[in-house]
């Protein structure tokens, strides 16, 4: 997950993001905890996280 200032926005690793309208900030600092880190923009967020599509189509189990 990703918070910006627009929305909680869910990624997956196969590149597949979207905005949650359920989730809100509020609820994502309570789940997620303090801000340890912030990113210049979305996609330089998505590759620090790992979720930049490098492990499209893999199956780990």
């Amino acid at each position: 997950m990703i918070k910006t200032a627009e929305a909680v926005f869910i990624r997956c690793r196969c590149t597949h993001t979207w905005a949650d309208p359920r989730l809100s900030a509020e609820w994502f600092d309570t789940m997620m905890g303090p801000i340890t880190a912030v990113a210049r923009d979305f996609d330089h967020a998505v590759q620090a996280l790992g979720y930049d599509g490098t492990l499209s189509g893999t199956y780990l189990h």
